[in-house]
């Protein structure tokens, strides 16, 4: 019996059969006040969520800002593109509508320049976007064997782009075009005193381009020749402005292309188109003297491609090109003579603005040497080399352009690369009859 007992205690039962709970007291007790801890925070999760949902609280993500506008170089190249474009179709419909040979083969010409000009302005969506149409439009066109049968014997052929010269919504006479076409590329010469760089040496050379073939036209047809923006229109603070065209001397012909034995004389048919009548066209000979430097002691620039490296390089260049005129001039006939001494009062007026520049940025300013080699057969016919050595100087002033910031508003590199990149390619244009399609930069 009492083996019995101990069985069913060890088996944790009673000697009757019923089960006996071996825990102890503390376990048990800890078992009991378990159950109600638990519901505890099951009713405080339950009130939570309760309030949660009252309140409307919910978790959304944090808002994607809105993007941002185009910048003001977007903006700036956008509207010279869109300017060009529209005096590229005015162009096609004069020389369309013009009876006049001469006159036509120019238009056709600006025509062409213009269109060359507005491709290398366009961003690479809108040249993609240009492509495309222009496969589209070339393939609408092509007439099928069909229309070809069909087509009228005689009939006369429809103008470029379907409508009739001169009716377009670009149509318009050559007095209204040519201020149109000079006020397109002085627009775009002020923009390029502000944008960002590289844009700026684009912008530059397209403004140059067109001011130069209006003047070259207005030279042709013997129209008033628009004149050349002053200094302080390219600031970059003075707004754009036109001034009014004025009347070329007379019996002023058109710039055409002269022989190379023959382009000293027919440089003197360019004179009036080239250098207009504005006063700032060509500075007295103190002007831009240097003034004394904020500087104790100077600098080199630093090498490789940079703003201080192509500011120097433009000061040796204008040292040659005023030595070179000083060599042309007493060589040069008659009119040519006398613009060859006025562009010679102008670059020596610019090396000295180039000389403060360096100076206000503690540069070195090269020394002036007692000469410099000029090209072969220089004494004897100067006229073309003079030609080449402008559009020489003209490409670095484009590339100061593109390296050096935005104007603002004082002397700067930026406003004396436009502004001389604009006299240098006119005085080219002078001596050699060409105008590049973006002045300063490879065709």
């Amino acid at each position: 019996m009492t083996d019995s007992r101990f069985r069913a205690a060890a088996e944790g039962g009673s000697a009757d059969g019923s089960k006996v709970d071996t825990r102890s007291g503390s376990s048990r007790r800890s078992t009991t006040a378990a159950a109600p801890g638990r519901t505890l925070r099951r009713l405080l999760l339950a009130v939570i969520a309760l309030l949660v949902i009252g309140i409307g609280t919910s978790v959304t993500p944090r808002p994607v800002p809105a993007p941002a506008g185009p910048s003001a170089t977007e903006v700036a190249r956008s509207a010279a593109r869109t300017s060009t474009e529209a005096l590229q179709v005015q162009a096609s419909e004069l020389a369309a509508a013009t009876a006049d040979p001469a006159v036509q083969e120019q238009l056709r010409t600006i025509a062409q320049v213009l269109a060359a000009q507005a491709a290398a302005l366009a961003s690479p969506a809108e040249a993609a976007a240009s492509a495309t149409a222009s496969a589209a439009s070339a393939a609408s066109s092509a007439p099928t064997p069909a229309q070809a049968v069909e087509a009228p014997s005689g009939a006369p052929a429809p103008p470029p782009g379907g409508a009739s010269a001169g009716t377009g919504p670009g149509a318009g006479t050559l007095e209204s075009f040519l201020p149109a076409l000079a006020r397109g590329g002085t627009s775009a010469l002020v923009a390029a005193t502000t944008v960002d760089p590289p844009m700026s040496r684009l912008l530059a050379a397209a403004g140059t381009g067109q001011l130069l073939q209006a003047r070259a036209l207005a030279a042709a047809v013997h129209a008033p020749v628009p004149p050349l923006p002053d200094r302080s229109t390219l600031s970059g603070q003075t707004p754009a402005a036109v001034p009014p065209a004025t009347p070329p001397a007379a019996g002023n012909g058109p710039a055409g292309s002269p022989a190379v034995t023959a382009a000293a004389t027919a440089a003197g048919t360019r004179l009036q188109a080239a250098t207009g009548t504005s006063s700032a066209s060509a500075p007295a000979a103190g002007q831009g003297s240097p003034p004394a430097g904020p500087c104790t002691t100077s600098r080199a620039a630093d090498p490789g491609v940079n703003a201080d490296a192509a500011l120097t390089l433009a000061a040796r260049a204008e040292q040659e090109l005023v030595y070179a005129y000083q060599v042309a001039v007493p060589r040069l006939p008659g009119a040519a003579a006398a613009q060859g001494r006025e562009i010679l009062t102008a670059h020596q007026a610019a090396l000295n603005r180039v000389r403060s520049l360096l100076g206000a940025a503690c540069l070195a300013v090269p020394a002036t040497e007692p000469g410099y080699a000029l090209p072969p057969g220089f004494a004897a016919d100067p006229a073309p080399a003079l030609g080449r050595l402008e559009d020489q100087l003209s490409v670095l002033y484009a590339q100061l352009a593109a390296l050096s910031p935005a104007a603002d508003g004082q002397a700067s590199p930026r406003s004396e690369a436009v502004w001389a990149l604009l006299n240098t390619s006119r005085w080219s244009w002078l001596w050699s009859g060409t105008i590049r399609v973006l002045p300063g930069m490879d065709d």
